[in-house]
């Protein structure tokens, strides 16, 4: 899969959902219905069927695809988050995904994650600009 990434010279977007693991059947059918309708033969489906945690990863070969590929992301997230799931099961968000955040938590509920970093990193120096703006 990073070979056929390093040739197309493009990025991967990759999932890194979970949905219950009764919901595994009909998460797993949502990502191989949607990606064979927009990305027919690229994409790489694999991880932790066991825990409900299957990564999705579709290998755009245009910045055009791409662009596609994020917008398709994000619906899976949500998705996700509509079965009673999460946007983030092992990876974590970072910079890239931070996002996505707010699909699965209210603005309160961030609010209260950014409390408590402000009260265990009141200079904000761990974790500079991941998932929260530096402020």
């Amino acid at each position: 899969m990073n070979d056929i990434v390093r040739r197309n010279g493009v990025l991967k977007m990759n999932s890194d959902y979970a949905v219950p693991l009764e919901r595994n059947r009909e998460m797993l059918h949502y990502y191989r219905s949607r990606l064979e309708e927009e990305f027919p033969g690229q994409y790489v489906l694999f991880g932790h069927i066991g825990d409900a945690h299957v990564h999705a990863n579709i290998l755009s070969r245009s910045q055009e695809e791409l662009e596609r590929a994020k917008v398709l992301m994000i619906e899976f997230a949500r998705k996700a988050v509509e079965l009673g799931g999460t946007v983030s099961a092992e990876h974590g968000l970072g910079k890239r995904k931070a996002h996505l955040l707010a699909l699965q938590y209210t603005a309160e509920e961030i609010e209260s994650m950014k409390a408590v970093k402000r009260r265990l990193d009141p200079q904000w120096i761990l974790a500079r600009g991941n998932i929260f703006p530096e402020t």
